[in-house]
C-alpha cells in the first residue's frame, strides 16, 4: 500500500521515524520505536531508542524550521560534541514510514538538515539541528573590497597545493591541554615561513584548528591529549597579508586583497 494512503487512513496507521545520522562516512540509524521493537530500514537493523524531536515547521523563516532532537546521554557521537567539540560535519535525514507496510520505497524523507550543537539536559542530550533549506537563504558569493587577501587558503582562486604546505612530525612531550610541543618540523617552518597560525593538526582520527605558533610551540582550538612520539601531520595557516603571501607562501601573483585602497573615506568632508 502506498505510503500516502497508510499515512491518511484513521485506523490502519503506525507511524515509524527513523534518524539516520552521518558522521565521519560513518552511518548511525536509530528508530523512535520501543526497546522490544526490531525495526529494519533498507535492509539496515536500526537501534531502537526512547529519542524525540520538536515539531517540524515548513516556513520562509529558517529559524522557525531549526529542530531540536532528543538522544539519550550514552550515544558516543552525541557526547562528542559537549565533552571534545566535533570536527566533522553531521547530516541527519528523518524518514518516516508504517510498520504495517514497511517495504522498500514505501518511505518519504520527513526532514533533513545538519547538526549544529548539542547541549546536556538531565539525563539526556538535545542535538540542535537546522534544516538543510537554510544553506539557500545564505549570502551568495562575492568579492570583498578589503586590505586582506580574500580567498580561502589552497581554494581554487589561491591555486596554492595543500600537499605542498604538509609536513610530519612527532609530539616532543606530551600534549598538555590546548598546546603541543612539536619534533621534525622544517627549519623554515620555525622560523614562520610559513608558519602554522590559521592551519590544521591532524593526528589520524581528528583535526584541530592551530590559534598559534612559535617555534615548536602550538596552540590548538580544542583539547588535546597525546602521548610522547605521537605521530600528527600539520598544514600550514595564512594571515592573508600581503607580505605574508609574498615572503612566506610566494604567491603573491594571486595574492586576493587591496593593497592601496585608502584608509580615509574621501567622501567624508574634510579636506586632507
Amino acid at each position: 500500500m502506498p505510503y500516502i494512503t497508510t499515512e491518511a487512513s484513521e485506523q490502519e496507521g503506525s507511524p515509524v521515524e527513523v534518524y539516520e545520522f552521518f558522521m565521519a562516512n560513518k552511518r548511525y540509524l536509530i528508530s523512535s520505536g520501543g526497546v522490544a521493537d526490531q525495526v529494519t530500514f533498507n535492509g539496515f537493523r536500526c537501534e531502537s531508542l526512547s529519542i524525540s524531536r520538536g515539531q517540524v515547521v515548513y516556513t520562509s523563516d529558517n529559524q522557525k524550521s531549526a529542530l531540536d532532537v532528543v538522544i539519550p546521554d550514552n550515544i558516543t557521537f552525541a557526547r562528542d560534541y559537549i565533552t571534545k567539540g566535533n570536527s566533522n560535519s553531521c547530516t541527519l535525514n528523518i524518514h518516516r514510514f508504517h510498520a504495517s507496510d514497511n517495504t522498500q520505497g514505501n518511505s518519504v524523507v520527513y526532514w533533513k538538515g545538519r547538526v549544529l550543537g548539542a547541549r546536556f539536559d538531565d539525563n539526556h542530550i538535545t542535538l540542535q539541528c537546522e534544516s538543510v533549506f537554510s544553506s539557500i537563504a545564505r549570502a551568495g558569493l562575492r568579492q570583498q573590497y578589503t586590505l586582506y587577501c580574500r580567498h580561502a587558503l589552497f581554494s581554487s582562486p589561491c591555486r596554492l597545493i595543500r600537499d605542498n604546505f604538509k609536513y610530519s612530525a612527532t609530539l616532543a612531550e606530551p600534549s598538555t591541554a590546548f598546546s603541543a610541543k612539536l619534533n621534525g618540523l622544517p627549519a623554515n617552518v620555525l622560523q614562520n615561513k610559513p608558519g602554522l597560525t590559521g592551519g590544521v593538526m591532524d593526528d589520524g582520527t581528528d583535526r584541530y584548528s592551530i590559534l598559534s605558533h612559535s617555534g615548536q610551540y602550538i596552540t590548538l582550538d580544542r583539547p588535546c591529549k597525546l602521548n610522547t612520539g605521537a605521530a600528527v601531520t600539520v598544514y600550514a595557516g595564512c594571515d592573508k597579508t600581503k607580505e605574508y603571501c609574498k615572503d612566506a607562501m610566494n604567491n603573491i601573483e594571486n595574492f586576493g586583497g587591496f593593497s592601496w585602497m585608502p584608509l580615509r573615506n574621501i567622501s567624508d568632508g574634510r579636506p586632507y
